[in-house]
Order: structure tokens, then C-alpha cells, then sequence
């Protein structure tokens, strides 16, 4: 699992495959989540939420204009996602919004064609504002082909379709990626993930 810092990546995998299980860990099989590594580095986290997922129920939203007491701990925000744009703006341009994790939920919603403007640029200013960012996705095909450009990591579960989808987008990355989707495919551990290292290899 990805513990490093100042990283974007994105977790690709199907329904049922373990994603919520990386963010947020398993108590009752002691499996550290994300969400506890960033939390224990002093890092607060930011769950962009848009709709209301089950699985994030616990935890507790924040307007945007409370957002200025949101110091430590973990968080929602709910989204639409047409609204995914000026969020970002008004995130990037704010001096209340350092050394956050931020998780975009289901990014497929505002970003599976294409990255917005106002999110490129919240990419690009994510060392000075000491963010993390994570983009779920469900597959290689709804990951948007500008986003592989940007990423890090990718945090690999099963997936039902291949990396053959994407393979101008991963370019040098393309061989690391097919293994490790072909090792996942042939586990019966529906749960397994594999961490890829894309730095330097698909810009």
C-alpha cells in the first residue's frame, strides 16, 4: 500500500474489489487504511463526495463555509458534480486547505473524460500546498487518459477490463501494469492489490 507523501495516484478496481478497504482499513482484520496513515502523520483528510456513498456515512460532512475551522481528522464534502471546477478553485485559491489528503470518491462522475481545468491546476500546486490526492475509479477505460500523465502510483484491485484500454496512455509503464493486473486476475484473493510505480515512466 502507498505510505509515501506529496503524491498523486489514483486506486482502479471493480465493484467488490477492496477500494473502500484501502481508504478507510479494516478494524476487524487490523488493516491500517490511508485514511489512519495520513491521519497519524498529521495530515487531515478530505473525502470529495459526489453522492452521498454508503460507505463514508460515518463521516462527517462539512459545508464550505466551515471548512475554515477544519483543522485535524477526517471529513466530507458533498459535491455535484458539475459544481467539481469551482470546488477546485475555491480549494486551490483558499489559504485554509494545506497539508490535507484529498480523496476524490468515485471520480468517474466529474472526470472520466477529461481532467477540469481547475483540477490540473490543483494537480500542479499539490507540492506547495503539501496535498496528497487519490482518484477511485472503477476501471483502466473510465480513468480519464490525461490523468495517467499526472499520477504517481496506481493502486491496482481486479478490474473487468484490461490495460489494453489504456496502453498508449501508460506507455513505458505499460509491461509493470499488464503483470500486475495478470497476477491479480489469476489470485482468488478478490481483495488483493498491487502498488505500481508509474514516476518517470508514462510523462
Amino acid at each position: 500500500m502507498i505510505e509515501r507523501f506529496n503524491k498523486i495516484f489514483t486506486i482502479i478496481g471493480a465493484r467488490g474489489t477492496g477500494k473502500t478497504t484501502i481508504v478507510k482499513g479494516d478494524a476487524k482484520l487490523k488493516l491500517r487504511g490511508l485514511i489512519d496513515i495520513y491521519l497519524k502523520k498529521g495530515i487531515k483528510v478530505l473525502i470529495v463526495d459526489t453522492d452521498d456513498h454508503p460507505a463514508y456515512r460515518d463521516v462527517p460532512i462539512l459545508t464550505m463555509e466551515s471548512f475554515k475551522n477544519f483543522k485535524t481528522g477526517v471529513a466530507r464534502i458533498l459535491i455535484d458534480p458539475e459544481d467539481i471546477n469551482s470546488f477546485c478553485r475555491w480549494f486551490t485559491d483558499s489559504n485554509n486547505h494545506w497539508n490535507t489528503f484529498l480523496i476524490f470518491e468515485d471520480a468517474r462522475k466529474h472526470s472520466e473524460k477529461s481532467i477540469c481545468k481547475e483540477l490540473n491546476r490543483l494537480m500542479g500546486n499539490s507540492k506547495q500546498q503539501n496535498i496528497d490526492i487519490c482518484f477511485m475509479y472503477h476501471s483502466f477505460g473510465e480513468t480519464p487518459l490525461d490523468l495517467y500523465r499526472k499520477i504517481d502510483y496506481i493502486e491496482l484491485c481486479k478490474t473487468l477490463d484490461t490495460p489494453l484500454v489504456r496502453k498508449e496512455s501508460l506507455s513505458a509503464c505499460f509491461d509493470k501494469v499488464m503483470k500486475a493486473f495478470n497476477t491479480l486476475q489469476a489470485s482468488t484473493d478478490r481483495f488483493k492489490h498491487i502498488t505500481i510505480s508509474t514516476i518517470d515512466e508514462i510523462r
